[in-house]
């Protein structure tokens, strides 16, 4: 079955090779580097054409600081501009888009203060920064969001411990409503509001043993499931587990679109594919090994962004099979450069392929999250 299993790895990457095609992008002007003790070396998200990056953290002897300076990449023109300031030097944050604003919250101001509590906003079109307050809840992990019809939803990563609460903050009136409990407690990897459903990629706590939940806080992550929520707090399975979900993003211009790009991540082994979210078929856009791990993932069109990256700081030459490349095969993309600044053209001739999930033999509801 192994020996299948690695067969098949082969003959996808062949076809990645073939069809996937990774392309380099004008260098980042501003000042992030790989080696700074963060989750990225960037903060950004992608807004109609536009990447923004904010602050991060750069070294120089002995020090590592941190900038104001947010840029823009536009995607069509290909050109960085600097955009403005950040109210002060932003060393990371997570980013959720709102039309033409951007919110950031899991905050760090500098390199050494703690997570921030606060909500902030920010404008693309005029360069205006608002607060929202601080958070009235508690949460355990790091908070992960998603918007929809108007609202944001909110979750603590490591929630299911101690709680299994989503808070929903209202945008038109700044205000916080009737918090939504789950049926279950869960390890919360990413909420993905769609246009008439919202899903959870998570574990539940009752199928996780102890060991695994070890070794979850160690960093490695073991199979998802993917879940609908629905307005009561119940929670519908699919008939299906994610291996590895690290990163993941959906097209913010278009709602409807189905596909969710995920990143994974296994040493110094990074694979992109992309999921339908409806029929859970999977296909694959590229691979990459590269000693530069964790970019940033953003969505325009036909296009997947990586931007950014940590690099790694013990060596962890490990292929998606837990067995120790050789240190030829660990060559880095750009092993002269500290960050990504790269595209995949997703080509949908790819076949589909369901290396990533694995499907169980259950019905599921497939109930939508409506008012």
């Amino acid at each position: 079955m192994k020996t299948a299993y690695l067969a098949a790895l082969l003959l996808l990457e062949y076809f990645v090779q073939i069809l996937s095609q990774l392309v380099s992008l004008p260098p980042y002007p501003g000042k992030h580097d790989s080696r700074c003790n963060t989750i990225t070396a960037m903060t950004g998200a992608i807004v109609k054409d536009k990447i923004f990056v904010f602050g991060g953290c750069y070294n120089i002897p002995h020090v590592y600081n941190v900038t104001d300076e947010i840029y823009s990449y536009n995607v069509v023109t290909e050109e960085w501009i600097m955009e403005g300031k950040t109210p002060w030097p932003l060393k990371s944050a997570s980013l959720q888009v709102v039309n033409d604003d951007i919110y950031l919250y899991n905050i760090r101001w500098n390199s050494t203060e703690r997570t921030s509590i606060g909500l902030w906003a920010y404008n693309t079109k005029n360069g205006a920064w608002k607060s929202h307050g601080d958070f009235p809840f508690l949460w355990h992990g790091a908070l992960v969001s998603c918007e929809h019809d108007g609202k944001l939803y909110f979750g603590g990563s490591d929630d299911g411990f101690q709680r299994n609460i989503l808070q929903v903050y209202d945008l038109s009136t700044e205000s916080w409503k009737s918090a939504i409990y789950l049926s279950d407690r869960l390890v919360l990897r990413a909420l993905i509001c769609r246009h008439q459903s919202i899903q959870l990629i998570a574990g539940r706590l009752g199928d996780i043993d102890e060991d695994e939940l070890r070794q979850r806080h160690r960093g490695h992550s073991g199979p998802q499931s993917v879940a609908n929520l629905h307005r009561n707090g119940t929670l519908g399975y699919p008939p299906v587990l994610i291996r590895a979900y690290t990163r993941g993003q959906i097209s913010n211009a278009d709602p409807s679109d189905p596909n969710l790009y995920m990143l994974i991540q296994s040493g110094n082994h990074i694979s992109i594919s992309y999921l339908n979210l409806d029929t859970f078929e999977e296909k694959p856009v590229g691979s990459i090994l590269s000693n530069v791990q964790m970019p940033l993932l953003m969505v325009h069109g036909k296009a997947v962004y990586l931007l950014g990256g940590v690099k790694s700081r013990r060596s962890r030459n490990i292929d998606p099979f837990g067995k120790q490349n050789s240190d030829e095969d660990a060559t880095a993309l750009e092993e002269e450069e500290n960050i990504f600044h790269h595209k995949f053209i997703v080509n949908e001739a790819v076949v589909p392929t369901n290396l990533t999930l694995h499907r169980q033999g259950v019905q599921w509801d497939n109930g939508r999250f409506e008012k």
